[in-house]
């Protein structure tokens, strides 16, 4: 706060209420500015004396660039350069980095600081590196690729701080000019663990003699807290709100007279853990066993003085199944109290994984929130390989054991080859701490390596990882070969290479035979919004055509049924058809779904779906543009819809249209019986004919709806009804029969 007419004498305050003391009575402005610099001005207030003077600041917008506070952050940079000036050569200007947490980020003129951290021995990307600014209590983490980056940073010289969980830390000092962009590549070299004196108390071994009348046992089936005074002699359950057992407490007998107040030593597969942790679950348990003193001490030491709870559960020890997604759900609906669930099966990735929610009620208001799950083990074993290799080639496969508790354990590492005992090691890991082995691998003429790390403590802990890498043989593989149609009676000859080593010969005899192969690409496809729905029930359709035909049973009916129902229910009150069921209308989806319809005409229902389709398609011919009037022209025209589609069509000059566009526009006019013969032969004229006779036309691209498979199917629909270009037919059918070949080859 500072008097208007007076020289500039700010004051930092708090925020909530405060109160400010000695002030003259006159015209002030005062000044709110958040830790990101964005400020809210109240200009000519006016304080009176001899009284309270109260100023309510809400509500309040606030706006980043405001001049005063501006000159103030440039004062006070000023102000640590000077100090750096100062200083005598290589004396490290500690005092330097020292500044307000408020002082590190600009809105004008500040600086980035960007950059990728490696790790020294394999080169790749290390995640989740903590990038701290020395003597400030700001920083940031690597993302998944190792890249990390710092924004708006004012002007000056920082010392970054990079350290991860088994590396060395690595300082960096940066000076940051107005506006520069720095880029720093960081190498974290791996942490030297050396061995400490490793002493045998017994951990894990024990006579049998000693154990007698010291362990107890409770299965699963008998689990609960609340029955373990009556299972186990001398133990004592002590409820401490006497409402849930995540209150529970337990007791062995004897406990009061150690003298201390130390509790039981509880080991949750082989974790070390001096109470149950919060929130423990006990329906994953698998068994619980008690040692009391003489048993515990043997085996874990004067720690477990008290006793040990074993708790054994169903977590799994071994992961294999990696992906980078977990689910994907984009179809819930609440129920009456509001509330959706669902179940997911998570990978073994140890990750964390975010979870998106967005929500629309009938009113269209939308909310949306995220969670992040987050998988975690307190000891854990991760491999890391290669994507893949090349046949020769001879590397080194990476295991990490990694402590994250703040206990040492004895531990024994092991690699496994394709099921054969690879490297192993016994080694202490202590808290916190990481251990590196490595197992070089050479890639022989497999077909892929089968690889996997495991991680053992003395204390009943396992954990590890198994992974599969393709090994691709040396060179180029290729294959080379011919696609015929045969008509008749006809013949050909195949005159091989020298150098082929093999060759196949796959013939069939009916051109129905390779449909249902095809359609069952598509009725596999998992996905399911409405477009994708309306193609696999036209898929569906044209199987149950094509078995007929074959005199083959059609198994698919009641599947077929259901999606005919779901594309049945979610037509909208206009007629329209959305995306996703209950959303908005949207044209494109509606005439794809309106076209797979014709095929079911038959059905009273449907014809009712269509017919609506079509009224809502009509009322909208006004509105659309040119596109959106030749697609929907066309669906109406396919099915046979009644009405005066040359006032339409004269609305779209053939000569802007696309190449796709031009031959709807010729299918349109066909089916209509309009003049249409010079469209089509310019569009004839403009065929690309291959050596082997394939014509086809337009061209290969992302766009699956228009692009030279979908132009040559509109093609091929007009020329089998003219006479004239009847000849062109069989080059077009040999052209989407091979397309059908090089998709497959391209998928498998």
């Amino acid at each position: 706060m500072l008097a208007e007419d007076t020289a500039i004498q700010p004051l930092v305050l708090n925020s909530g209420f405060q109160q400010i003391h000695n002030l003259q009575p006159g015209k002030y402005a005062l000044f709110l500015v958040t830790k990101n610099f964005y400020t809210a001005s109240f200009n000519h207030l006016l304080l009176t004396g001899n009284g309270i003077n109260y100023i309510k600041t809400d509500p309040v917008k606030f706006v980043s660039g405001n001049g005063y506070i501006n000159q103030l952050i440039e004062a006070a940079v000023e102000s640590l350069r000077d100090k750096t000036q100062e200083l005598p050569p290589n004396q490290e200007p500690e005092k330097v980095y020292r500044a307000p947490d408020n002082a590190i980020y600009t809105t004008v003129g500040g600086c980035t600081i960007a950059g990728k951290v490696i790790d020294e021995r394999g080169k790749n990307p290390i995640p989740f590196v903590s990038i701290n600014l020395k003597n400030f209590n700001r920083g940031v983490f690597s993302d998944a690729s190792g890249d990390f980056i710092l924004n708006n940073m004012k002007p000056g010289r920082y010392i970054l701080v990079f350290s991860a969980v088994g590396y060395e830390n690595e300082e960096a000092s940066i000076y940051c000019n107005p506006n520069e962009k720095i880029r720093l590549n960081v190498v974290l070299k791996v942490s030297n663990q050396s061995l400490n004196e490793v002493v045998v108390i017994g951990y894990g071994t024990i006579k049998k003699s000693n154990l007698t009348g010291s362990i107890s046992i409770i299965k699963n089936d008998e689990l609960s807290f609340n029955m373990l005074s009556g299972k186990v002699a001398g133990v004592n359950i002590v409820n401490q709100s006497g409402v849930t057992e995540k209150d529970m407490k337990i007791q062995l007998r004897g406990i009061s007279t150690t003298g201390g107040e130390e509790g039981l030593l509880y080991v949750i597969d082989g974790i070390l853990y001096d109470a149950l942790p919060k929130n423990f679950n006990m329906g994953n348990v698998v068994d619980i066993n008690i040692l009391k003193a003489a048993a515990a001490t043997a085996i874990y030491g004067s720690r477990a003085a008290n006793g040990v709870v074993v708790i054994t559960t169903k977590t799994t020890t071994f992961r294999k199944d990696f992906r980078d997604y977990a689910f994907w759900q984009p179809d819930l609906y609440t129920d009456k109290k509001g509330h959706v669930s669902f179940g997911v099966s998570y990978p073994d990735n140890i990750t964390g994984w975010r979870t998106y929610v967005v929500a629309m009620d009938k009113n269209r208001r939308m909310g949306k929130a995220s969670m992040l799950t987050r998988a975690y083990k307190p000891m854990v074993a991760q491999l890391s390989v290669p994507r893949f290799l090349v046949e020769g080639d001879s590397t080194f496969f990476i295991g990490k054991s990694i402590n994250y508790t703040p206990d040492k354990y004895h531990i024994s590492t092991a690699f496994s080859i394709n099921g054969k005992q690879g490297a192993s090691k016994i080694s202490d890991l202590l808290s916190n701490e990481a251990g590196i082995e490595e197992q070089l691998i050479y890639a022989g003429n497999q077909d892929s390596i089968n690889i996997k790390f495991t991680l053992e403590s003395t204390s009943g802990f396992k954990d590890g990882e198994e992974k599969k890498i393709p090994v691709f043989k040396k060179g180029i593989e290729e294959a080379i070969g011919n696609f015929w149609i045969l008509k008749n009676d006809s013949s050909f000859s195949f005159t091989p290479s020298s150098n082929t080593s093999a060759i196949s010969l796959c013939a069939q005899h009916s051109t129905l035979d390779l449909l249902p192969e095809e359609l069952d690409h598509l009725h596999k496809y998992p996905f399911s919004c409405m477009e994708q729905t309306a193609s696999k029930l036209t898929g569906l359709a044209m199987e149950k055509e094509i078995r007929s035909q074959l005199k083959q049973p059609f198994k698919n009916q009641s599947e077929m049924d259901k999606l005919l129902k779901k594309v049945q229910k979610s037509q909208l009150f206009d007629g329209g058809w959305a995306w996703w069921e209950n959303g908005k209308a949207n044209l494109q989806v509606t005439n794809y779904i309106a076209r797979a319809l014709l095929r079911f005409r038959a059905i009273p229902l449907v014809e009712i779906n269509v017919r609506n389709a079509f009224l809502y398609l009509q009322n909208q011919l006004s509105v659309f543009n040119k596109s959106e009037l030749l697609v929907s022209l066309s669906t109406l025209s396919e099915g046979g819809h009644e009405m005066n589609y040359g006032q339409w069509m004269k609305k779209i000059p053939f000569d802007s249209l696309t190449l796709h566009q031009q031959w709807l526009w010729v299918k349109i006019g066909q089916q209509q019986k309009m003049n249409y013969q010079a469209e089509l032969q310019n569009l004839v004229d403009r065929k690309v004919t291959i050596m082997l006779g394939d014509i086809h036309w337009g061209a290969e691209n992302y766009r699956w709806y228009s692009n030279e498979t979908a132009t040559t199917l509109i093609a091929f629909d007009v020329k089998k009804n003219e006479t004239n270009f009847k000849n062109l037919v069989p080059g077009i059918i040999q052209f989407l029969w091979e397309k059908r070949v090089a998709d497959i080859g391209r998928t498998q």
